[in-house]
């Protein structure tokens, strides 16, 4: 089976050039400069599978009490005005991280509250909606996939009956920054025995989390990160160094000469040098994309095949390349 892999955008990474892959927009990049969500954003004409997260990651490093800063109206219809391109978009939820454990049980009572509130009025969007598993421990995931088992199945089987089941899946929450990939491991394995047959969705899990997890279940259909990104720890430099050394033409590297640092490409013979924003999108996704691509196939897995706007022959370019490994 197939695994999809969203690439994670902010505001300011939405950008014109981007290639038709599968994003992830988290609602709450925008809401920071635009509160009542009254300005979204024109989502490029190629792009044809965008999901939306609402953000509530974000928002509750903010915040105590569970609650949003914008109401489900506001949530909808910023939605809405994206357009076709949405295929899905998450239930808004409560992570748990750092909390205690009544916490962790309030929290979850709040996303089951929110999620069937919303539903019970938006039921017929244009795109899925997507419940949220919440917790800390495996425990926790057991017990908040029991709660809610009844109405995702129920969700589920409206879609079905519509001919839309295609997309459906249940999202899990709070697997960002975990330093246990056991736990990782044991939370999906847990909740794939408890909800079977429904498609998971993995919140914010970095390619390591696929290099050494070992195997996944089939259930797992996707997951996000913002880690393409490359701009974390020692990668910020090497980064920096091949902005100056990128052909946003050819969207490659050119080597290093003893000469020094190269200022037209050898291919195109265009200047060189990309802007930060630039260099991820045309280099570090694909790159990202390339290692997530052999991580899965040596364990049994393929990467969504979603290269539709990229010709034949730059995708086995890309492969080829040395920093691609």
């Amino acid at each position: 089976m197939d695994l999809t892999f969203y690439a994670t955008l902010d505001a300011s990474t939405l950008k014109p050039y981007l290639q038709d892959l599968s994003y992830l927009l988290p609602l709450a990049s925008w809401w920071r400069s635009d509160v009542q969500l009254k300005r979204p954003p024109r989502l490029p004409p190629q792009l044809t599978h965008v999901a939306i997260d609402c953000g509530s990651y974000t928002l509750a490093q903010h915040q105590v009490q569970p609650g949003f800063h914008f109401t489900a109206e506001q949530y909808v219809s910023w939605i809405r005005s994206l357009g076709p391109p949405v295929k899905w978009a998450v239930l808004p939820d409560w992570p748990c991280e750092n909390v205690g454990a009544s916490e962790v049980k309030r929290r979850q009572v709040a996303t089951t509250n929110t999620a069937v509130d919303i539903l019970s009025e938006y039921l017929d969007a244009a795109w899925y909606w997507c419940p949220v598993l919440q917790g800390q421990h495996v425990d926790d995931y057991l017990r908040h996939a029991i709660d809610i088992a009844a109405r995702v199945y129920d969700l589920r089987d409206m879609y079905a009956r519509r001919g839309q089941a295609e997309v459906f899946r249940v999202c899990v929450g709070s697997l960002c920054r975990r330093n246990s990939l056991a736990e990782i491991r044991s939370i999906v394995r847990s909740v794939v025995e408890v909800l079977p047959n429904l498609p998971l969705h993995l919140f914010g899990v970095k390619l390591d989390v696929i290099q050494q997890t070992g195997y996944l279940p089939d259930a797992v259909a996707s997951i996000d990160s913002a880690a393409w990104t490359g701009r974390f720890a020692r990668q910020i430099d090497v980064s920096a160094d091949e902005q100056r050394r990128t052909c946003p033409r050819c969207r490659v590297v050119e080597p290093t000469r003893w000469r020094g640092v190269p200022a037209r490409c050898s291919r195109c013979g265009g200047p060189l040098g990309v802007t930060q924003r630039e260099y991820g999108l045309l280099i570090s996704l694909p790159r990202y994309r390339a290692r997530l691509e052999r991580a899965l196939q040596a364990r049994g897995r393929a990467l969504d095949l979603r290269r539709d706007s990229l010709a034949g022959e730059d995708v086995q370019r890309q492969s080829r390349f040395p920093w691609a490994a």
